[in-house]
């Protein structure tokens, strides 16, 4: 009898916390980013080969973070204050820590020193009922999301290269919503939450996230042929978490 197995994420601490040590010693300026970002990959992998391993038979990938999963969702669709500087194109990794951490000054981190004053981090608050804190994603009337990072399909295919077929794990586009604040008038109206199957936005962001082409000849998400649908089919596809 053949039994399938399937997780929605796996730790990404480590077994021997290596992702706190990392962190701590980026932090501290010990060392680079790119250090940094090998010991991330290192944990990724083994924690894939752990999961085949064991016997799970669907494998999630983008389930890693360096520091939050609900922040990697808001630098994902662009949902970046203006106070962090961010005027385009890729993320780097001081803005992503900026919002995660604050800054502490330019004169005291060097990882910092492109910013010109401190900034605070963005809200943490729990997660829902658990002691899981994430970062409260800051939206504003107006607000435009637009495609800034691609990680759930760079992971994917990381973990494609290393042998491992996986399910990209994103964090459902109604929760973001619902877990996020708005600049304008505090927590998100419900008229805005009710919204969330009609905005257009993210279908938008998807040609270059999901949608086949020649780097992703499959396409994470398929979507109905009908626009009018997209958006609907777009939403449920990631209702849950998941694909």
């Amino acid at each position: 009898m053949s039994i399938t197995v399937s997780t929605l994420g796996f730790p990404r601490i480590g077994p021997r916390r290596e992702l706190k040590t990392a962190l701590e010693r980026f932090w501290a300026g010990k060392t680079n980013a790119q250090s940094l970002l090998a010991d991330a990959a290192g944990l990724r992998a083994a924690g894939w080969a752990r999961q085949r391993s064991l016997g799970v038979t669907h494998i999630p990938s983008n389930d890693f973070s360096l520091y939050d999963h609900v922040l990697d969702t808001s630098v994902m669709v662009g949902a970046i204050p203006e106070i962090y500087g961010w005027r385009g194109g890729e993320v780097s990794i001081d803005t992503y820590f900026a919002m995660a951490r604050g800054t502490p000054g330019a004169a005291e981190d060097h990882h910092y020193a492109k910013h010109k004053r401190d900034l605070p981090a963005l809200e943490m608050t729990k997660w829902f009922d658990n002691n899981y804190h994430y970062m409260v994603p800051e939206l504003w009337r107006g607000q435009s999301f637009i495609l800034a990072s691609t990680k759930p399909l760079d992971e994917f295919l990381e973990a494609k290269s290393l042998g491992f077929n996986t399910r990209p794990v994103l964090l459902g586009p109604v929760t973001y919503l619902k877990l996020g604040k708005s600049k304008d008038k505090g927590p998100l109206s419900s008229e805005r939450r009710a919204a969330a199957s009609s905005v257009e936005t993210p279908v938008r962001c998807n040609n270059s996230l999901i949608a086949p082409s020649s780097r992703n000849p499959v396409g994470i998400v398929r979507l109905k042929s009908d626009p009018g649908a997209q958006a609907r089919v777009f939403w449920e596809a990631f209702l849950g978490g998941r694909l």
